[in-house]
């Protein structure tokens, strides 16, 4: 009889194990990407949900560097002279806006 609840047991417990990684994997974003361009040519390609921080050396010493944190994706530094890139607002999945840094010509969209 021991025997028979310790099954019943172990029994639950595999099927709540199952039923825990099940809905973690259904609830666990993946797959969407960061896409970077300058003009025409994309210049990165990075995973939305994979925190990184990624400098873009321009040419005559200019730079951006892009924060990809939380599922958010943020301009934190640019050597252009207006900073409108820097000040705006953080993007998240389903937001229909890019971050543009019009003085370096580079464009960060969540693909869609």
């Amino acid at each position: 009889m021991n025997n028979k609840k310790s099954i019943i047991f172990i029994g639950i417990l595999i099927a709540l194990s199952a039923l825990f990684f099940g809905i973690y994997s259904f609830v666990k974003p993946e797959g969407k990407k960061v896409i970077i361009r300058q003009g025409e040519t994309i210049i990165g390609e990075h995973d939305l949900y994979k925190d990184e921080t990624i400098r873009f050396d321009l040419d005559d010493g200019e730079y951006n560097i892009l924060q990809i944190k939380d599922g958010k994706v943020d301009m934190i530094e640019s050597t252009c002279e207006n900073q409108i890139c820097v000040n705006e607002a953080p993007l998240e999945e389903g937001e229909p806006r890019v971050i543009v840094c019009l003085p370096h010509g580079i464009i960060v969209e969540i693909e869609k």
